[in-house]
């Protein structure tokens, strides 16, 4: 893991993913890839589904981004969320793995459409989590 640097605050992603990005960044890995980024617009979700317009705009539309929560658990730092995301421009489901984080407003979020990549990328999400250090 490497400590990628938001203008508010850092946090571990996997080091041999590349990223893009100016603002929110994606981070893609073999299997999966990470959304982590300052909450710029509406509420997490809102902004989620945008940066995932913006980085995938063939594949995902804002407006049809749907998520629905298997773990979401508030911590001190911040809400752990695992669950899974409808894309309905495709009908596909994504698997997700996660935090949302107040003060500042940003979220790290792995997701991923194998079963077989769950356990290593929820890992990684678990590590990132942790990892969250306010500038």
């Amino acid at each position: 893991m490497v400590t990628a640097h938001f203008s508010s605050f850092e946090v571990s992603v996997p080091a041999d993913w590349p990223s893009r990005g100016n603002v929110g960044k994606v981070f893609e890995g073999p299997d999966a890839f990470l959304l982590a980024g300052p909450v710029t617009e509406g509420s997490v979700e809102e902004c989620i589904a945008a940066e995932l317009e913006l980085f995938f705009n063939t594949e995902y539309y804002r407006s049809q981004v749907a998520f629905q929560y298997d773990r979401y658990e508030e911590t001190p730092g911040g809400i752990k969320v695992r669950g899974s995301l409808t894309n309905g421009r495709t009908g596909e489901r994504a698997h997700f793995a996660g935090g949302f984080f107040k003060a500042p407003d940003a979220y790290v979020l792995y997701l991923w459409s194998a079963g077989d990549a769950s356990e290593k990328t929820i890992a990684l999400a678990e590590a990132s989590y942790e990892s969250f250090r306010v500038l």
